[in-house]
């Protein structure tokens, strides 16, 4: 038998991953893994087991059988403390009230303790540091977010349904605000998305989730101009 040398450790794989959520099963058998610097979608109507996916790698969810592990490490309520500390996790939404006392510089040092000069200036956002946070666009919102999670200069970093309380025209900005934090830092990213249109640049790897199975795994523009792509996910 001959030995695979020098295979480059993957920034993130699943192995054989299943998962139930109470009676359910949202995750089934599923097995992949996403090299170090490469951007991948997740791609998936609602309820394909997207977010479920993201958390496995985490550590929130544990898995009812198989393993995921994150630059090598298995998670596990061990180590999932440590890995959460060298990865950054973008959730849907942050919602405060509009009246809670808490401005966009609060939210940015939550990152590192401190509000990180560099990234403030990487992003833009100087000129919102002493606003609150709770009436600020959420456009606006998803770039403090991000500064936030950049300032502790994680080495993967997940989205989840980035998308959600922002219009058309906000989230093809904060698409290309991604796509050039991408470029810049030399991230893993996984991207989860329901959405066809408006993939960041950046992605070259689209993995489709359907009803807790992968039915499509590859490049993006072989993937998602397959014939009868639309249907296959969405019908």
């Amino acid at each position: 038998m001959i030995m695979e040398r020098n295979k480059p450790e993957a920034a993130a794989k699943a192995e054989r991953l299943s998962f139930f959520a109470g009676k359910k099963q949202v995750l089934k058998n599923i097995s992949f893994e996403v090299n170090k610097g490469e951007f991948m979608a997740v791609l998936g109507p609602n309820g394909a087991g997207k977010t479920s996916l993201i958390k496995a790698f985490l550590g929130f969810n544990r898995p009812a059988s198989g393993r995921v592990f994150v630059e090598g490490t298995e998670v596990s309520p061990k180590t999932a403390g440590e890995i959460r500390r060298r990865t950054a996790y973008l959730p849907q939404s942050f919602d405060v009230d509009r009246n809670f006392p808490i401005l966009v510089k609060d939210v940015v040092s939550m990152g590192c303790g401190y509000v990180n000069d560099a990234v403030v200036k990487e992003l833009n956002i100087r000129a919102l540091l002493e606003r609150p946070f709770g009436l600020i666009s959420g456009g606006e919102r998803q770039k403090a977010m991000l500064a936030m999670v950049l300032s502790r200069n994680p080495s993967v970093l997940f989205f989840d349904e980035p998308n959600l309380n922002l219009d058309p025209f906000s989230y093809r900005n904060f698409l290309k605000v991604v796509s050039s934090v991408y470029a810049k830092h030399g991230l893993t990213v996984i991207f989860v998305t329901h959405l066809v249109t408006n993939m960041p640049e950046a992605c070259k790897r689209v993995l489709v989730l359907k009803e807790g199975e992968v039915i499509r795994d590859g490049e993006k523009e072989k993937v998602m101009s397959g014939k009868n792509f639309m249907e296959a996910v969405y019908g």
